[in-house]
């Protein structure tokens, strides 16, 4: 529930049942090749979610922040942390004289350190509960971050990190909301031989609490990363087994080590183009 999509009485109306709002504030400064208002948009779908969840009430965004090394960049806007104080101050005492008395202010830049002094005004309001969190200290966000091994690279911009921290942050990114099913598609490509490693094993150590389809041309890829084989050829589902499934019925008689990576290429070979038939 957005403030921007109702009317004042239809605010009223809220109010008569519910007291809550989320605030949000970011910034409006250089981030590379994202937008500039990235700190404003990652809070703000945050902010939509919890909406949609829990029927609460979300305010517009302040979206300058303080963001003085950057101001030379053209596009950054940054205000002194004085005046983002006061006016944050200011939308919270308006907020609270209309009956507003629980608010989140949801943060998305890490410039912007007005918590406890927001909070202190706040506590000087009877009935007004105020609480500060910057979305990055999320618990959700730290326990993909831990598990994808980019939670000492949260305050860096994605694209600055390494080709190998840009994959481990696309698969935390996937991993928001502990789905059942994640998709992967080409995790390892570009990677040198240690990302590569790196990712695998980050990649095998989601099956369990995740079922992982793992989209590849890499062929040795599959073979050292999943417990089960899709070949697809044409559109279409030719075998389908655990890779010493695959050996035993494509190979038969030989004494193939799993870890020989190129088998997998072997049998796609044999799958989609097949040897002719022995002459009679």
């Amino acid at each position: 529930m957005l403030l921007e999509d109702l009317n004042w009485m239809e605010v009223e109306e809220y109010l008569s049942r519910d007291d809550r709002i989320i605030l949000i504030t970011g910034a409006c400064e250089q981030h590379g090749y994202l937008s500039l208002l990235t700190d404003v948009r990652i809070p703000m779908a945050i902010a939509r979610e919890a909406a949609e969840r829990e029927g609460v009430l979300v305010a517009p965004p302040l979206p300058f922040g303080v963001s003085p090394h950057f101001a030379a960049y053209p596009g950054t806007i940054s205000l002194r942390a004085e005046t983002l104080l006061r006016v944050a101050g200011e939308v919270v005492a308006c907020l609270h004289a209309q009956g507003f008395r629980l608010m989140l202010v949801l943060n998305g830049h890490g410039g912007n350190k007005l918590g406890e002094l927001l909070i202190e005004l706040a506590n000087a309001r009877p009935g007004l509960r105020l609480d500060w969190l910057n979305w990055w200290q999320l618990p959700e966000v730290e326990r993909v971050a831990g598990r994808a091994g980019v939670d000492q690279v949260l305050d860096r911009v994605i694209g600055n990190l390494s080709k190998g921290y840009r994959q481990r942050a696309g698969i935390a990114q996937a991993l928001v909301g502990d789905p059942a099913v994640l998709i992967l598609d080409e995790p390892t490509v570009g990677l040198d031989p240690s990302q590569i490693r790196e990712v695998r094993a980050l990649v095998r150590s989601l099956a369990g609490r995740h079922t992982v389809l793992l989209s590849t041309h890499l062929l040795p890829e599959a073979a050292l990363t999943c417990g089960k084989v899709l070949v697809l050829a044409g559109g279409r589902l030719v075998d389908f087994d655990t890779l010493p499934g695959l050996v035993a019925r494509h190979l038969p008689g030989r004494a193939v080590p799993l870890e020989e990576i190129g088998v997998l290429e072997e049998i796609y070979e044999r799958l989609v183009h097949p040897p002719p038939p022995a002459a009679a």
